[in-house]
């Protein structure tokens, strides 16, 4: 591009590249634990820390695949389920990814979660994940698959099941899932989404109430935005 300025080759040399595991260890170096809402703390399994207040403490190790709770739209879904879960609440995490939202509202107190996610590797992190924190594998279950429109896993994970469904994916993708949704939800359940820009916003509203779903709440942080539902 000729813009007037001399900016020379814009080239970047390294003299060395770094591989997966040494990447992976390099970045843990700046994950340090962080709380969330009132009632979480967030810790990497490497990272020790004091726990004061009596935090509920999520432990987890990301590995490959996207969710370490520091995303604004992770952290919207969790203050949520901290408002709406309880010791009988059923729940479905539909695009998982490390497993932390399922996880955590089974720490939380849920009865049981179940969980899936596009990225077959999602199955084993967010196994591994549960494992660190001490979860009954017998109260949680995770699976991979299309929700959208595969119907031999809409029927696996069930209707009118959940208390909470959680969708912290991407406004399209919540649009297009929230017919499901309001299937999957017992009359009196809660779809608790993020992902959404705020632009997107009004498409989301549309899309819930096309589906039969009502807006009881939407947050904001930074231009994150996360929409929560139910029943009409």
């Amino acid at each position: 591009m000729d813009i007037g300025i001399d900016l020379g080759r814009l080239a970047v040399e390294t003299t060395e590249n770094l591989n997966d595991e040494e990447w992976l260890n390099k970045w843990r170096d700046f994950y340090k634990p962080f709380t969330v809402g009132e009632r979480l703390l967030i810790k990497p399994v490497w990272e020790d820390v004091e726990n004061p207040e009596e935090r509920v403490v999520f432990n987890i190790n990301p590995g490959h695949v996207f969710g370490t709770g520091l995303h604004q739209t992770t952290q919207l879904c969790m203050l949520q389920l901290e408002k709406y879960v309880n010791e009988n609440s059923v729940v479905a995490d539909l695009g998982c990814g490390s497993g932390i939202l399922s996880i955590v509202s089974l720490l939380l107190g849920a009865k049981s979660a179940f969980a899936v996610d596009i990225d077959a590797n999602a199955i084993k992190t967010a196994y591994e994940n549960a494992d660190f924190n001490g979860v009954d594998r017998s109260k949680y279950y995770v699976t991979s698959g299309n929700v959208i429109d595969n119907k031999a896993l809409q029927d696996e994970i069930g209707y009118e099941k959940y208390d909470i469904v959680v969708a912290n994916i991407i406004a399209d993708v919540i649009c297009a899932i929230s017919p499901l949704v309001r299937k999957q939800l017992k009359p009196d359940g809660i779809f608790i989404s993020s992902g959404i820009i705020r632009e997107r916003v009004q498409d989301v509203y549309d899309a819930m109430e096309a589906a039969g779903l009502e807006v009881v709440d939407t947050n904001y942080k930074d231009e994150w935005v996360s929409i929560t539902a139910r029943i009409k």
